[in-house]
């Protein structure tokens, strides 16, 4: 196992799909997948009133994991976020949130599908984690770049 590189780190968080949003909920952990768009040390997520939001409430750090296998190689890459989330109350940053959701999944899903236009507030809440601690770590078993000689 080994480090993964900051390219690679800002590459996984650019292009996974999902993340699983890990939160403490009634003294207990409660892990869900979640969409998520990560700009300058902070993710933005969305979520509606629920479980996952009452938990950020009460209980505001939280742990983002972001993760992919390689099918062919068996090589996996994690990265795990630690930060305190907060509401977004600011019209300007939820708008760009959204703008950068929206751009993001466009991109990762080809999407040639104009997406109505989502005024903030009226699809749920923005999220913000500003992220104080993440570690990224590659299985390193795959051949990629950073493949040690002599480790086939």
């Amino acid at each position: 196992m080994r480090d993964l590189t900051s390219q690679r780190t800002n590459l996984l968080l650019d292009n996974e799909a999902v993340g699983r949003l890990g939160v403490v909920s009634d003294g207990d952990p409660y892990v869900t997948g979640c969409s998520f768009v990560h700009n300058d040390g902070t993710v933005y997520l969305r979520t509606a009133p629920g479980k996952r939001l009452s938990a950020i409430e009460a209980h505001p750090r939280v742990c983002l994991e972001v993760s992919t296998w390689e099918k062919t190689t068996g090589e996996w890459r994690s990265i795990v976020a630690l930060g305190n989330a907060r509401l977004v109350d600011d019209p300007e940053t939820e708008a760009m949130a959204i703008r950068l959701l929206r751009d993001k999944y466009r991109r990762i899903t080809r999407s040639r599908l104009e997406m109505p236009p989502d005024e903030p507030g009226e699809a749920g809440v923005v999220v913000a984690i500003e992220i104080d601690d993440m570690t990224a770590r590659t299985s390193g078993t795959g051949l990629d770049d950073q493949m040690n000689p002599g480790r086939l």
